[in-house]
């Protein structure tokens, strides 16, 4: 039942990335044009404003990337155990 499960999920995760590249590919362009609009407009009030807005976002990404690779090192250090009890 686990393989079954495991292997629905991940059919479904592929047509999820697969829209996603198709989706990503016709809205690029809008999402370029809008960016580059905010981004000047920003830079407008200054570039403190444009570093403001960046350290956060930055900081964020940074958050997310050590929560991740920390879940993988504390699931590596218990190891797996296939069905039997430590």
């Amino acid at each position: 039942m686990q393989e079954i499960v495991g292997g629905s999920l991940s059919i479904v995760a592929v047509g999820f990335v697969t829209w996603m590249i198709f989706w990503m590919r016709a809205t690029a362009r809008t999402i370029a044009k809008e960016l580059r609009g905010k981004l000047s407009a920003t830079l407008a009030i200054g570039p403190v404003a444009v570093a403001v807005m960046a350290l956060p976002a930055v900081g964020r990404e940074g958050l997310e990337t050590m929560a991740f690779f920390y879940a993988n090192v504390r699931t590596a250090e218990r190891g797996t155990h296939h069905g039997r009890p430590r």
